[in-house]
């Protein structure tokens, strides 16, 4: 039987819950079996490197049998095809260690492994391989840090991970912070949305300190404690992990320097760990040998806390920053702090040395911090350039360190951002059976034409496509397939997707055509017997069968005709589903209030319901009412679009609002989740604030 999306969703919507927000849900990432250190390279957090014809090194705990590459593709005139290429090994003297052969005939893109154990067993490495062209002479590449999968705006990270592919990035570089309470459902979370919205893009991942403890990270990523890697003939990346202490130690430097020690050749170096050597917006002129002093002692130091701490006390930073200069590493990536910072190190003789910190890409609960990451174009000789940079780009200027907006902004309201910062923004809602994705470009730069590829868990959503396009915008579905990866079994999406400058496109894929209306009717009420004269609350229940409600409001009127106020109490963003209001006071001589509410789902159907309450103690009341609150549904009226979808294509409705008398309420809607979850949405927003404090500090 074809798998649906109702109940995928809804589990998602669960594991999703912990958001502040519940911008995004997916349906569930079928998470493979945890490698417990079988594969120990090539792993999710760090893909093996090579060209077709190449090959790579493998390392394992236990014999292996074979290996497969498993990878899909769009092609024009083929459309989107699985490629699956067994793999040649060969033993590499003693120890579990191979040189695996990829075939010539290879296609350069991201591919999943399956490891054939002796023994049978299959251990599957996700996005474990990238096979590149030998003619790459420059490396368009992502830096993203801090999403903190579990909290945040769910929102943001679906669209830094979308970006990724919407830019023609050819690699990301993530500095950690990947989960933020490292719990495995986080991990979960956090592969789903990469392997769906970055499907073509290899990754390489050091955590952070959120990501400790460290066990789960071990688990489903692999130990990325140090790590020396190879990604293109001329570049080179290590680092590692700096846990809760926030610098490396000298047996990590002694990995990071042997790995650059053995890469001469490598024309562009990178050191990736999450948390930051500068705490600091500009240039550095001073030799590893300066005096530098604690920053905690003298705030015009330009270290962090991290590295100005312990790590100047014990030499780790004059060490660091004498390996960037003997071995001329170009870039030092790190996050943490949730905002930007771009230091140009260059003591007298060496240099440029570039040390980027990014701002969170899913996590800006703390403002002035916003939400973003950054592109930056390297060439085989050094050159870097940021093509995409914002108009408020200051670079490695001086300036202040708590009002730089160097980042690609994937935050719709960054506080305190100049006026012409504009921004990208995602947002996707999976309806009962369906999916709508949302995108609009409010930035510097258009979008030109790119083929995407998504990868919907077990979904049927071949049957119903609609789109609606505001702008300019165009988005074409180039082809649909479902395929069985090692990491599951997946609909894949084609599109060919293009966003000019302040434009926009929805698009739905369903698994059939939606034809109907939302409906909406009664919960509870708050007292269960509203009183004349007093206000009262009251649950909406919303439904849609296949693309979910979008938008509602509601009057409220009583039965001699005066408005009675209404107040959203609860946004549907927080509890998906069900709105809750506040209606009232009511009139003292009205005996029943007639909620008036008006629902439109995102194929545009709408429709408006009366849904009458009746009321105690009315003074003009001349029969009694019974013991329980009477409530009837009554649908009024009904209107529809045709499946077109020629609805408005804005990300979200405006913001709840409302008037002294007879104010309406708006919101954007979601779908699936019942009003029992609202005790754990309240908890969730208490572990989120918690967490804002936290990273609050620098």
């Amino acid at each position: 039987m074809r798998p649906t999306l109702r109940v995928a969703a809804l589990t998602a919507l669960l594991l999703a819950v912990a958001a502040s927000t519940a911008a995004l849900a997916l349906p569930p990432y079928r998470q493979p079996p945890s490698n417990p250190g079988l594969v120990a390279y090539p792993n999710p957090a760090l893909p093996a490197s090579t060209t077709p014809g190449g090959s790579f090194r493998l390392v394992a705990t236990a014999e292996v049998a074979g290996v497969e590459a498993v990878g899909a593709f769009y092609r024009p005139g083929e459309g989107i095809v699985v490629e699956r290429l067994p793999l040649t090994l060969e033993p590499l003297g003693g120890g579990y260690e191979y040189l695996v052969h990829v075939p010539e005939n290879a296609s350069t893109g991201v591919y999943d492994l399956n490891v054939t154990l002796s023994d049978g067993s299959v251990v599957p490495v996700p996005r474990g391989l990238w096979v590149h062209s030998p003619d790459m002479d420059r490396l368009l590449f992502i830096h993203m840090s801090d999403l903190h999968f579990g909290a945040g705006d769910a929102s943001y990270k679906l669209t830094s991970y979308l970006l990724a592919q919407l830019l023609g990035a050819d690699l990301i570089f993530n500095t950690g912070d990947e989960a933020d309470t490292a719990a495995a459902s986080e991990y979960a979370q956090a592969m789903a949305y990469r392997y769906t919205f970055a499907f073509t893009v290899p990754m390489v991942l050091v955590p952070g300190n959120h990501d400790h403890p460290i066990d789960n990270f071990l688990r489903l990523y692999g130990n990325m404690s140090t790590f020396c890697w190879q990604g293109l003939p001329w570049l080179v990346a290590t680092g590692g992990y700096t846990d809760e202490v926030g610098y490396l130690t000298d047996s990590q430097l002694d990995a990071v320097e042997q790995c650059l020690e053995g890469h001469p050749n490598a024309t562009v170096k990178l050191i990736l760990f999450h948390h930051p050597v500068f705490y600091w917006q500009g240039e550095v002129h001073l030799p590893p040998s300066y005096p530098f002093r604690n920053p905690k002692e003298d705030r015009g130091s330009p270290l962090s806390y991290y590295w100005g701490g312990k790590a100047l006390e014990g030499g780790e930073l004059q060490r660091l920053l004498q390996i960037v200069v003997d071995y001329n590493v170009t870039f030092v990536l790190s996050g943490h702090i949730h905002r930007d910072q771009y230091v140009l190190y260059q003591p007298p003789g060496s240099g440029p040395h570039y040390f980027i910190t990014t701002t969170t890409s899913g996590h800006s609960m703390a403002r002035p911090n916003y939400n973003g990451i950054q592109a930056v174009l390297v060439y085989r000789n050094g050159t870097v350039e940021f093509p995409y940079a914002p108009p408020s780009f200051i670079g490695f200027e001086n300036g202040s360190r708590s009002r730089v907006y160097n980042s690609i902004p994937v935050d719709p309201n960054p506080a305190r951002a100049p006026s012409n910062y504009g921004f990208i923004h995602a947002f996707l809602y999976p309806g009962p059976h369906a999916y709508v994705l949302n995108i609009t470009n409010r930035y510097a730069y258009p979008i030109p034409p790119r083929v995407i590829l998504l990868a919907l868990p077990q979904a049927g959503v071949a049957s119903y496509l609609n789109a609606s396009e505001a702008g300019g915008a165009q988005v074409e579905v180039l082809d649909i397939a479902n395929a069985t990866l090692p990491a599951g079994s997946y609909t894949l999406v084609a599109l060919n997707v293009s966003l000019p400058q302040d434009s926009s496109f929805q698009l739905i894929l369903a698994e059939a055509p939606d034809t109907q209306p939302p409906t909406a009717r009664l919960g509870i009420l708050i007292p269960r017997h509203p009183t004349a004269g007093k206000a009262f609350r009251a649950y909406i229940k919303f439904d849609d069968d296949v693309t979910g409600v979008r938008n509602f409001t509601v009057r409220a009127v009583a039965d001699n005709g005066a408005e009675v106020p209404v107040t959203l109490v609860t946004p549907l963003e927080s509890v998906p589903g069900d709105a809750q209001v506040k209606v009232g006071p009511t009139p003292t001589e009205a005996s029943t209030v007639t909620l008036i509410v008006h629902a439109e789902d995102y194929a545009g159907h709408s429709a408006e319901y009366n849904l009458t309450v009746s009321l105690y103690g009315s003074r003009t009341a001349t029969t009694s009412t019974s013991t329980t609150a009477a409530t009837t549904t009554q649908q009024a009226s009904t209107s529809s679009t045709a499946a077109t979808g020629q609805q408005a294509t804005s990300q979200q409705a405006a913001a709840p609002t409302a008037t002294a008398s007879g104010g309406s309420s708006t919101t954007p809607s979601g779908g699936g989740l019942s009003a029992a979850s609202l005790a754990a949405v309240v908890v969730a927003v208490v572990v989120v604030a918690a967490a804002a404090l936290l990273l609050s500090r620098r």
